[in-house]
């Protein structure tokens, strides 16, 4: 069940600037943290002329470079978000030709919000992921993340089998789990868990963040939360075959999960569910 300051009003996550601001108006924008605080950011106009107004007209800057293009979104970096030092990420849900028109407005906007407020969600409960600075549908301005994913990560370091390299792989399948579980204490799935949705923010203590909520929803059902953990069990086979033994991987992330998550006991129960039901797809189709 949402908690109560989870109901945020549609104004909370778009902006109204739809007219470019006159030369004596500044704008405010809220980026919260995560310790529920609110950054005041104000915006010059000189700021505000880089930020494209809200709606299909929709245009990347000349300064921004494509990242990655998915099916439903493009993903471009601003090398200056509000300030010059301060890069961001711009996620653009496109317009859908195959979809008829008004249904394809009615779904950007309904996704973009999900998005944005899953984000928050998981943020206020602890969970690293990007902060969320703007959605003016269709547009998400998201915190920039340097790293490389997690799946580039051991891809990176597959050849190398050393005791060292073992531990480290051994550290990221336990911050994997931990971050999983208090994402899923927010009561949110991610809906996507795989490893090329994780990023390495940090080398050193191993710190992982989470990415693309595109999927997301908010879930108390134990079940929604053993698929998020089938999904990546079943990457993790798939996309790292360098991983010597998979099924330690995934059992140092499941400890890690039970450790953390407060449901965690229901949430693997349904897991072996989960699995078997994927066995006999397999088997039977």
């Amino acid at each position: 069940t949402p908690r109560s300051g989870d109901h945020h009003h549609d104004d909370d996550l778009t902006r109204h600037d739809t007219a470019a601001p006159s030369h004596h108006t500044a704008q405010k924008v809220i980026v919260p943290s995560n310790q529920e605080q609110h950054l005041q950011l104000t915006m010059t106009t000189a700021a505000a002329a880089t930020t494209p107004k809200k709606g299909p007209s929709f245009k990347p800057q000349p300064d921004w470079s494509l990242v990655y293009q998915g099916a439903e979104a493009r993903v471009w970096k601003i090398p200056a978000y509000l300030h010059p030092n301060l890069a961001a990420i711009a996620k653009e849900r496109f317009v859908k030709t195959y979809r008829h028109a008004t249904l394809d407005a009615k779904l950007t906007k309904s996704r973009c919000k999900a998005e944005a407020k899953c984000l928050l969600r998981a943020r206020r409960g602890g969970v690293a992921c990007p902060a969320v600075w703007g959605a003016p549908i269709p547009i998400l301005y998201l915190e920039f993340l340097e790293g490389p994913t997690v799946r580039h990560y051991l891809e990176e370091r597959a050849t190398v089998m050393t005791e060292e390299s073992t531990n480290e792989r051994n550290k990221i399948a336990t911050e994997m789990g931990t971050l999983i579980a208090k994402l899923h204490n927010t009561g949110t799935v991610h809906g996507d868990l795989t490893t090329s949705n994780m990023m390495m923010a940090s080398k050193v203590n191993y710190r992982i963040h989470l990415i693309d909520f595109g999927l997301a929803r908010v879930s108390q059902n134990p079940e929604e939360f053993a698929v998020d953990l089938y999904v990546l069990e079943r990457a993790l086979i798939s996309t790292h075959p360098e991983l010597e033994d998979t099924t330690t991987f995934m059992d140092l992330m499941l400890a890690a999960y039970k450790a953390t998550g407060t449901k965690s006991d229901a949430v693997l129960h349904r897991l072996s569910t989960v699995r078997m039901r994927g066995r006999k797809r397999e088997c039977f189709g």
